[in-house]
């Protein structure tokens, strides 16, 4: 695999698509009245101990192995970043903030 980051394409309206596409599979698989909701979020320095470490877990699941995709510049920021036992962890930065968002699908069984 290459270091050279791959492009990244943006679909304007994908998401909002994709989420109408995903209740259409849902009611397809017998879910009666299927919904959808989006919900954003956001935490800040500093973070309780639970929550740093729910984040850092997050961290390490949603992106095991980024640095593969990135330049060697980039790959090394990333890991000096979000690697728990970086000095310059990102989640210990007193000036950190997160904004995220939630998808909540629903929906009746039988």
């Amino acid at each position: 695999m290459s270091n050279e980051p791959r492009p990244r394409v943006a679909v304007p309206g994908a998401a909002k698509v994709l989420r109408w596409v995903l209740i259409g599979l849902l009611a397809a698989a017998g879910i009666r009245d299927p919904g959808v909701s989006t919900f954003a979020g956001q935490v800040c320095a500093p973070l309780a101990p639970p929550l740093r470490d729910a984040l850092a877990a997050l961290l390490a699941m949603r992106w095991p192995a980024a640095e593969d995709e990135l330049s060697a510049a980039d790959g090394e920021a990333f890991l000096r970043l979000c690697r728990l036992d970086s000095p310059d962890f990102i989640l210990d930065r007193s000036d950190y903030y997160a904004l995220f968002t939630e998808t909540l699908f629903w929906g009746t069984v039988g």
